[in-house]
């Protein structure tokens, strides 16, 4: 990552990096906070009009182009420094995604469907008075705060420009995810219930089952291999019931048509089509109905998963 980083395009990057940190469902957004706190001056500095703020899961997909994009943050009210976009989720076709980013198609746009997060990521104004995050998906001024119908707020529309979020895109990413934060936050029901998503509270749960197959692995115990086995079918199960898009899509839209939305609540892109096309075939759709079919009921199939989102 160091080295990338160094290279072309990132040569004016400025990376800062921490380790040893305590995955903290309800402190990451402190974190977030102060990180743009301090990128905002080094932006300023560097001769930059905007920033943006996202994470190592989420893409900005362009459907008009990226010119159009840059042609609205170039065009928009500078009394509007909040430039808000929308956010959809990915859907894998594949539970053995060896890379989401260019395999994903499919994404969830209904966000009463979300697993997580639904109101989107802001790009800010450098050049607006007393620019501060107003939590990990807005921006306030000196004018006011960012959000819905906010007076700072200016909203992108999603043909222009979107964000594609890639939570928990292989099942060895959520995996350490949520047993990090289940080992973290326990089971109180005061945690669970200032949680606000139904895939984190089922999530935690899942995990809560690994520790405790994993603990009674550690220590002996009779079935305990088999307690564990069951955890991980259980936790696979619902990674797949959440994740994987569903079956009978149409195909996707060609390269430099418009994105398709269908009323199931499922948008289909090509946001790397060239991409796609030089990766390895994917299984034939009688193999992944039988993955799906698998996972569902519970048969102990456990593909080869990435253990990264990039390889």
């Amino acid at each position: 990552m160091h080295v990338s980083n160094s290279r072309p395009p990132f040569t004016p990057l400025q990376a800062k990096y921490t380790s040893k940190n305590e995955r903290d469902y309800f402190e990451q957004m402190d974190r977030q906070a102060a990180h743009i706190a301090n990128a905002i001056p080094l932006a300023r500095a560097a001769g930059f009009t905007h920033l943006l703020h996202i994470d190592d899961d989420e893409l900005v997909h362009c459907a008009a182009g990226a010119e159009a994009f840059m042609r609205e943050l170039a065009t928009s009210d500078p009394a509007k420094p909040d430039v808000h976009l929308s956010n959809v989720e990915a859907l894998l076709p594949l539970p053995d995604c060896a890379n989401p980013f260019t395999q994903a198609r499919a994404f969830r746009h209904h966000p009463t469907k979300f697993c997580s997060y639904t109101n989107g990521k802001s790009v800010g104004l450098l050049a607006a008075p007393a620019l501060r995050s107003h939590g990990p998906h807005h921006f306030r001024c000196a004018t006011g705060a960012g959000g819905p119908d906010a007076g700072v707020t200016h909203c992108v529309a999603a043909g222009v420009a979107v964000i594609l979020h890639f939570e928990s895109a292989t099942f060895a990413k959520w995996r350490t995810k949520y047993v990090d934060l289940a080992r973290r936050h326990g089971n109180s029901p005061d945690i669970f219930s200032r949680v606000p998503f139904r895939f984190y509270r089922e999530s935690l749960t899942a995990a809560l089952g690994l520790l405790h197959g994993e603990a009674e692995l550690a220590r002996g115990a009779l079935g305990s291999r088999e307690l564990l086995a069951a955890a991980e079918d259980t936790a696979f199960q619902i990674w797949c019931s959440w994740k994987l898009e569903p079956s009978g899509l149409p195909a996707s839209p060609r390269p430099g048509m418009a994105p398709i939305l269908l009323q199931s609540g499922v948008t289909l892109l090509s946001p790397f089509a060239k991409e796609a096309a030089a990766a390895p075939a994917e299984a034939p759709a009688a193999v992944h109905q039988q993955r799906q079919a698998a996972a569902q009921q519970g048969y102990g199939f456990y593909p080869p998963f990435s253990a990264a989102l990039f390889p």
